[in-house]
């Protein structure tokens, strides 16, 4: 797959999106006597697992269904063991549906075309374009948020990555590759509020490890009317060699809700600071992106 021909596609598939991003007001229901079967829900402000990079502890309602999605530029210099830079332009899309109001099921589709400069080797930069693997799984809330308890929620994700196009294909039949998440959220009064996550990735089947990296996030809100911004620390880890190595790095930005709180968009930029913490594998880079994420009430209703 040429590059072209990916950005095309994308395009399209954004495009096709974007367009459906009408606002519903969902208004109460009359509860007749025969009117056994369904009762319309109260509008829901959306509430998004991007653009951080930690997701958010809170699951889409029952019924809605959830699109996230924007670009991204990055730029990254790796020097272990000799220097690689990459350049990437990336379009990341995720789709949440919520089958109860605290368990959701989720798709996410992402693409890029990034550069490769060996400054170390003979070799003349170069090109890479596809479709990184399909990630498929779900979200469940274990604790909802009241009073002084915090929102608690699962988060599983799955992907194969010969499920994938372009040079991000990997033609390997018993791979398997997953993510755990726990992720935390809570509110500090009307305006405050702040998030974490603890996970790892690894395999569940193939020649990958079950634990390879672990990822660890905080973060911190400020909302004001239908403007957040947000700030965020997070750490990946990962065991090798008989040591941990491990990439620091901050981010931050603003999301605002449009068209009665059903949608929202963001921008943000991030940096990665392991220079500061010299590690063992030295890495630099930075990265920005914005989107833009929708919820449609598909099936918002329910049974009495």
């Amino acid at each position: 797959m040429n590059t072209k021909s990916l950005w095309l596609c994308l395009a399209l598939v954004a495009a096709t999106s974007v367009s459906a991003a009408t606002t519903h007001a969902i208004a109460p229901r009359a509860n007749t006597k025969n009117d056994s079967i369904l009762i319309a829900e109260t509008a829901y402000t959306i509430a998004t697992d991007r653009p951080s990079v930690g997701a958010s502890a809170y699951t889409v309602p029952s019924g809605y269904l959830q699109y996230e999605g924007g670009y991204q530029f990055s730029l990254r210099r790796e020097n272990q063991p000799f220097t690689e830079i990459y350049q990437a332009h990336s379009l990341d899309e995720l789709l949440r549906f919520g089958v109860s109001d605290r368990f959701e099921i989720r798709l996410q589709v992402n693409g890029a075309a990034q550069r490769i400069n060996q400054t170390t080797v003979v070799t003349p930069p170069y090109w890479q374009s596809g479709i990184y693997p399909v990630t498929g799984g779900f979200k469940y809330a274990l604790l909802t948020e009241k009073g002084h308890r915090p929102q608690l929620s699962w988060l599983s994700q799955y992907s194969i990555p010969w499920v994938a196009a372009g040079d991000f294909l990997v033609p390997s039949g018993n791979l398997v590759l997953h993510e755990q998440r726990l992720l935390l959220a809570k509110s500090l009064g009307s305006r405050n509020s702040v998030g974490a996550n603890v996970g790892f990735t690894g395999g569940l089947q193939g020649s990958a490890s079950f634990v390879s990296d672990v990822l660890t996030t905080v973060s911190y809100t400020y909302t004001l009317g239908t403007l957040s911004l947000y700030a965020e620390y997070f750490a990946t880890s990962t065991w090798g060699g008989n040591r941990w190595y491990s990439t620091q790095n901050i981010d931050g930005g603003f999301t605002a809700l449009v068209g009665g709180g059903q949608t929202q968009i963001d921008v943000y930029m991030g940096w990665d600071l392991s220079p500061y913490f010299k590690p063992a594998a030295p890495t630099s880079g930075l990265f920005f992106g914005a989107g833009v994420s929708y919820a449609l009430p598909v099936l918002q209703m329910k049974w009495r």
